[in-house]
């Protein structure tokens, strides 16, 4: 067998991250800290993969769990601030200028 056969430790990592957000989103959940957390981890790992439309959709979910959250700013500021950050990112890189 190929090295190349098996992916790499972090692939396998990183897809299992994605089906883990996947399923925590198909679930209702009143941990919406974890959401949030879960979602904007995986939305910055695709945007890094520069899959756009998927790190928007990601960090999308992340806001709507971030809104549930008691004083976000307040108590998660830099939390909040890299969700901003990222969804900007996002935004501006698919063209979404009045979002970004």
């Amino acid at each position: 067998k190929s090295p190349h056969d098996h992916p790499h430790p972090s692939q396998q990592d990183d897809a299992l991250l994605f089906v883990a957000a996947d399923h925590l989103n198909s679930v209702q959940t009143k941990d919406h800290m974890f959401s949030v957390t879960m979602n904007l981890r995986v939305g910055k790992k695709a945007l890094q993969m520069a899959a756009l439309a998927a790190a928007a959709g990601y960090l999308h979910k992340a806001s709507n769990a971030l809104k549930r959250v008691r004083k976000p700013w307040e108590d998660h500021y830099d939390l909040s601030l890299q969700l901003c950050q990222a969804r900007a990112e996002v935004e501006l890189s698919l063209g979404h200028f009045e979002l970004g």
